[in-house]
């Protein structure tokens, strides 16, 4: 079994991939080849970032927002309903 590839070097790995893109210097065999591990990267960081996502909100325990609707607005919300007992 091969050893699990971990997120931050799966992004280089694209980030790479996409710099021979632009270069334009492939072959189409070559291109079809870097399109099928992009996509292949792309799955596993996507599936890696909702697992963040989820760890993070189990902490939280706050329902998800859309990032879309958090660029909206100005402060985070934050929950007030947690407070430290005065002793």
């Amino acid at each position: 079994m091969a050893p699990k590839i971990k997120f931050e070097a799966a992004l280089k790995k694209l980030e790479k991939i996409v710099e021979q893109f632009e270069k334009d210097e492939l072959s189409l065999e070559e291109l079809t080849g870097k399109y099928e591990e992009g996509m292949k990267l792309i799955n596993f960081c996507g599936e890696e970032l909702s697992k963040a996502e989820n760890k993070i909100e189990m902490f939280v325990g706050k329902k998800k927002v859309p990032f879309e609707e958090c660029k909206k607005n100005d402060s985070p919300q934050v929950d007030t309903s947690i407070r430290k007992k005065s002793k």
